[in-house]
């Protein structure tokens, strides 16, 4: 049986090793299996997706820190690629929408002083904005849409620590999916019951003051006086 050892990939474990050594990163440099890893050294995250029938199952690398021992990564792009085109479209409904999301969107690269910041913040930051230049309320969740949000992370198998987003679509449609917080100064952080809830700064103006809801299988924000 072909096995693959997971000692030359290296494949996740490197944000706990991070965090047990952030002092010396901090520092200055501390040294992972003969690697210089500084504040600035870069760390990279596949997605990947596997389906079966109802079953659609996203996946990931956890952080990996190219090095001579695993090829620097050079394969990893187009292996995981490959993994996802041949094996995420095979489920109904969320198969291709997945597939298609991790296609676009299924790289991650974070600092080492950013996996430190995720550690102590809890947020996936990769800027300098902070917590506090993110938060801010723009819109309220009546209790039919956070039970279908609850609805639709469990089909989808998305993990509770992941945010929900909501765009407009043509309103009062809106879109919810889910993503990672990012403190990127891009969007409004605002948490409904523990859940954080990423709005597009851009959407502000839209979305300000409305609430969102779920009606005859849609998600829509509209004036609601709860």
């Amino acid at each position: 049986m072909f096995k693959i050892d997971p000692e030359k990939l290296e494949l996740g474990g490197l944000e706990e090793w991070v965090e047990l050594n952030q002092n010396a990163i901090l520092e200055g440099t501390a040294e992972y299996r003969g690697v210089a890893v500084h504040q600035d050294t870069v760390f990279y995250n596949y997605a990947f997706v596997v389906s079966l029938i109802l079953v659609t199952l996203p996946m990931s690398t956890g952080y990996l820190l190219p090095s001579k021992r695993n090829l620097y990564l050079w394969w990893a792009p187009p292996f995981f690629t490959i993994v996802t085109l041949c094996l995420g479209w095979w489920s109904f409904p969320l198969g291709p929408f997945v597939t298609l999301y991790v296609l676009a969107n299924g790289k991650k690269k974070r600092t080492a002083l950013n996996l430190i910041q995720k550690k102590e913040t809890g947020f996936d930051q990769f800027s300098t904005a902070t917590v506090d230049d993110c938060m801010k309320e723009v819109i309220a969740v009546s209790e039919s849409a956070k039970t279908a949000i609850e609805a639709k992370r469990k089909s989808g198998r998305f993990h509770k620590s992941m945010a929900v987003r909501v765009m407009p679509r043509r309103l009062p449609i809106v879109n919810v999916s889910f993503d990672e917080v990012v403190l990127d100064g891009r969007d409004w952080i605002d948490y409904v019951d523990e859940t954080p809830i990423l709005i597009d700064k851009k959407h502000e103006a839209k979305l300000s003051g409305l609430t969102l809801d779920f009606r005859d299988g849609e998600f829509i924000c509209e004036f609601i006086a709860l």
